[in-house]
């Protein structure tokens, strides 16, 4: 909320309350310091205020000088090469910058990188870096502390992943956690006697079990694409290159990388060397053709790691040297405190508050000692069934689609393609894209948004007309369906269900808790189920495919081999060229395929759901809000994958 103020302050050039603001902070800086001295020394107890004594962020924040103050997991280890929390990921990617980042609408695009190619004849990527930036010290980034970061980072994962390392993780974590809950031992309930309905919340969060870890499915994907290195080459300050095993040799079971992994480092190398070099190694890969990638393997995916001073990779405690929007000031009793390096940005200071566990850090939020907390999407569902808070959320990957039960109704073969084709979820979702894929240098199997570019959505589907079903029975017929208890699948079931009475079809909606779901799906109890397929890191459309129905490309024309193959070249290829007049006459045929085998696998459509999000109580439609984008320009700040 304040941002929004403070924008405005500055666009409409209102100087003189601007002046005001700041006598008024002058005049009140002695009692103020008290306050805030007294509330850094117990940060950790939670408060109760009645709602008119609390202070929301827009009374915190009317100065340039307020912080924002932010949950992040307590912690013993604050290197960001191995950092694998919600919260700590999402926290160091305010200090430091990548090779590549992902932006929040799910699109991956140059960072530290100017310029990258994938040279698939020789197996490598060639990546360089945008000449002058700085770490916060005013050392150039160069190539070695991205080899450094890059090799700590897949070493640092490998054994996070690997269950004896993990579990020494986490009873090194589990101990830390133990001494803060010591020292912060409090009588709850004592605490919560004049509020019981905030006592009971505590307790929920409580007996959850939250993990605060991200889920393993990425961090695996991010290790097998990692593990595809083979070494790292580094040509100059800005230039280095990424060499990859062996195309037939990329199962991660079998080539799991050693300590051992080298950088070449030639400082000295010039160009007539490396072309030389470059040549002598074509003509020699040109004899193993089978060793060779035909398609860019998507590494590119797996270097969003934070890139930190090459001497700092092994360090665990506070790497002070930073190259991001903030800048490390001060680290006292668990609270990290970050000063923005723009001193014109509204928004100067975040302080990173610890605590033990996400109960206390939601607990705390309600007591207004915390203004924002990172979430899972589980504590996403279970907070905002609970606590009645408003999420402000960014895409990741999912696809949506329908699963047919047991249920007669559905299994009637013309009420089934009705269905499937009444539902213009497509269009729907369209209006979820954002971004312009023009300006993306990327491949586009790198981001959700690659479909669009065959203008999926513009498709329409007149196989079947809205009398069919009535045709088919003069009785209104009865679907069960099953949702999730979230709220997004519950919009869609209730959109559907409107549709579907036009068509004398009556939907009777079933919503299931989430954790109950897949078991009530494996039932087959319905006749229609809300289905969801998470894919850890964007993907081809064909490679979903196969996760949800194998065998697809088994009933494929040679025609229809040959479409997919020139999809597959576009979503693969690095340049993402194609001949304008080429798509233009098979655009048509290229989204007839995709249909049809849409059609054929009963998938409703592609969508969306928060893989990073936040929380907030000062967001649209509660008391303390009147703002629709409360943190506008804060939210660029949290985005992560």
């Amino acid at each position: 909320m304040f941002l929004n103020k403070l924008k405005s302050q500055i666009v409409k050039g209102k100087f003189v309350c601007t002046l005001l603001i700041i006598c008024g902070v002058l005049l009140s800086s002695c009692s103020r310091s008290e306050k805030e001295q007294t509330i850094d020394q117990d940060q950790s107890d939670l408060v109760i205020e009645s709602s008119e004594q609390s202070n929301t962020i827009q009374d915190r924040t009317n100065s340039q000088s307020a912080a924002l103050r932010v949950y992040w997991q307590t912690r013993t280890d604050y290197n960001p090469l191995n950092t694998f929390d919600y919260s700590g990921r999402a926290a160091f990617q305010l200090m430091f910058r990548s090779i590549l980042q992902i932006d929040k609408s799910n699109v991956l695009r140059m960072d530290l990188a100017r310029n990258v190619i994938f040279v698939p004849e020789k197996s490598l990527y060639r990546i360089e870096l945008t000449p002058g930036i700085t770490f916060s010290n005013g050392q150039l980034i160069s190539s070695a502390d991205c080899a450094a970061s890059i090799i700590q980072y897949r070493e640092n994962l490998q054994k996070f992943i690997n269950p004896e390392a993990k579990d020494t993780v986490e009873e090194e974590l589990l101990i830390e956690e133990e001494e803060q809950i010591s020292d912060q031992t409090q009588d709850y309930s004592e605490r919560f006697k004049d509020y019981p309905d905030l006592f009971k919340l505590h307790q929920f969060f409580s007996a959850r079990e939250i993990s605060e870890f991200i889920e393993s499915k990425l961090l695996e994907k991010q290790l097998e694409l990692l593990n595809l290195i083979k070494d790292i080459k580094i040509i100059d300050n800005e230039k280095f290159e990424i060499l990859l095993v062996a195309d037939d040799q990329t199962d991660p079971k079998q080539n799991q990388r050693d300590d051992e992994q080298e950088v070449i480092e030639d400082p000295n190398i010039d160009q007539e060397t490396l072309e030389a070099d470059q040549i002598t190694e074509t003509e020699t890969e040109a004899e193993t053709p089978e060793n060779h990638y035909e398609f860019d393997p998507g590494l590119l995916s797996g270097l969003t790691m934070p890139i930190i001073p090459a001497d700092q990779v092994n360090s665990t405690g506070i790497i002070s040297i930073t190259s991001d929007r903030y800048t490390y000031q001060e680290f006292d009793s668990g609270k990290l405190i970050l000063q923005s390096v723009d001193p014109d940005k509204p928004l100067q200071q975040i302080e990173l508050i610890s605590y033990a566990s996400t109960a206390d850090a939601m607990s705390a939020l309600v007591n207004d000692q915390l203004d924002l907390i990172l979430l899972t999407e589980e504590n996403y569902n279970l907070y905002s069934k609970h606590g009645s808070q408003n999420i402000i959320s960014f895409p990741g990957q999912r696809y949506y689609y329908f699963s047919f039960g047991s249920g007669t109704t559905i299994n009637d073969p013309e009420i089934q393609e009705q269905v499937l084709n009444i539902w213009q979820v497509r269009d729907d979702l369209a209006s979820d894209f954002s971004g312009d894929q023009s300006k993306n240098q990327l491949p586009l199997q790198y981001t959700d948004q690659a479909i669009s570019a065959f203008g999926l959505f513009e498709f329409e589907t007149t196989l079947f007309s809205d009398n069919k079903i009535t045709d088919l029975s003069h009785d209104q017929l009865e679907l069960r369906m099953i949702v999730p208890e979230t709220n997004l699948e519950s919009d869609w079931a209730f959109r559907l269900r409107e549709k579907l009475l036009n068509l004398n079809l009556d939907l009777k909606i079933t919503y299931i808790p989430l954790e109950n779901y897949p078991a009530a799906i494996a039932e087959g109890d319905y006749d229609l189920a809300l289905n969801r397929l998470d894919l850890a890191y964007p993907m081809s459309i064909f490679d979903s495919y196969e996760q949800i129905s194998s065998g697809i490309t088994e009933r494929f024309t040679e025609e229809d081999n040959a479409l997919a193959h020139e999809i597959d070249v576009y979503f693969n290829s690095v340049d993402r060229h194609t001949d304008p007049k080429i798509f233009s006459e098979k655009s048509i045929s290229y989204r007839t395929l995709i249909f049809e085998n849409f059609n054929e696998l009963n998938i409703l459509g592609i969508g969306f759901a928060p893989t990073g999000i936040f929380l907030s109580k000062n967001v649209e439609g509660t008391t303390e809000s009147y703002l629709a984008e409360p943190y506008l320009g804060v939210e660029e700040l949290w985005v992560w994958q």
